[in-house]
């Protein structure tokens, strides 16, 4: 999602998705509250410049496999909260 707000998640299962299996662009107030990522593009938080930056995020009970977790730039007030990844990189700003 780009430039959106407001939004609460109860759960994700996403499975091999292409380019990012999530892109959180841009993006304020925004939870998600459990899930899982497995394989597909890394899972990917990020701003273009000519937007806001992406601000007041929560991310809990997130379980990524096989691809990579990136914060870049760094949110404006974001929170992990029990991320696990395995077989992936985890480039976070916590």
């Amino acid at each position: 999602m780009s430039q959106s707000g407001g939004v609460e998640i109860n759960s994700i299962d996403l499975a091999n998705n292409g380019n990012n299996s999530a892109l959180i662009e841009n993006c304020y107030n925004v939870t998600i509250n459990s899930g899982t990522v497995n394989g597909g593009g890394e899972f990917r938080i990020s701003a273009r410049s000519e937007f806001d930056n992406s601000r007041d995020l929560t991310f809990t009970n997130l379980n990524v496999s096989n691809t990579s977790v990136r914060e870049s730039p760094c949110a404006d007030n974001s929170n992990w909260v029990n991320l696990t990844v395995t077989g992936g990189n985890r480039n976070i700003c916590d």
